[in-house]
């Protein structure tokens, strides 16, 4: 069946060598045709994997990359150039992806996985904002992204001071909370 399937498949995002998939629960690996530098990988439930490519922070070029029916395809937010290093998709809702670029927290979603993307509006200040927190804004790197799988709307991230979440994704605005 097709969940027995996906409950099999594994894929691995390993920085400087590529994207690998197993079928097996990984007992085998085998690489997937992408040279690309792989940060992080998120699987929708209808099979497609989405992947957020650019090293580590500090690096100024990546993008958001698509496999598909054994295609890869670019769906990069064209309103951006940057590394990336968060993403994540709706567990409920396949067509929904959230990717996160690898610096100053620029965030973009996707209703349609990856045809086209909005750039996510970010109140500031934060809400609770750590003391060690450097004061402006954050020039830090975006370590990870996660849709709250019981909240859609409900956004986790991580970076180099601690996490933040935001119960309103779709807002037009969205307030962030240091947690």
């Amino acid at each position: 069946t097709d969940s027995a399937r996906q409950t099999l498949r594994l894929s691995a995002c390993v920085t400087g060598s590529g994207v690998y998939d197993s079928t097996d629960a990984g007992s085998t690996w085998a690489p997937i045709a992408f040279t690309a530098n792989p940060v992080r990988a998120a699987l929708t439930s209808d099979g497609a994997l989405f992947v957020a490519l650019g090293g580590d922070e500090g690096a100024t070029s990546g993008g958001v990359g698509r496999y598909r029916s054994g295609q890869w395809q670019s769906v990069t937010p064209p309103q951006s150039t940057a590394a990336f290093a968060g993403i994540s998709v709706d567990p409920a809702k396949p067509q929904i992806v959230v990717a996160a670029e690898n610096s100053n927290r620029k965030i973009y979603r996707s209703t349609d996985q990856g045809v086209t993307w909005t750039a996510i509006s970010i109140a500031t200040p934060d809400q609770h904002t750590p003391a060690y927190y450097p004061p402006g804004p954050g020039n830090w790197g975006d370590a990870a992204l996660v849709i709250d799988p019981a909240n859609s709307k409900r956004v986790w991230q991580t970076n180099g001071y601690g996490v933040l979440e935001t119960a309103g994704i779709t807002a037009s605005t969205t307030t962030w909370t240091w947690q």
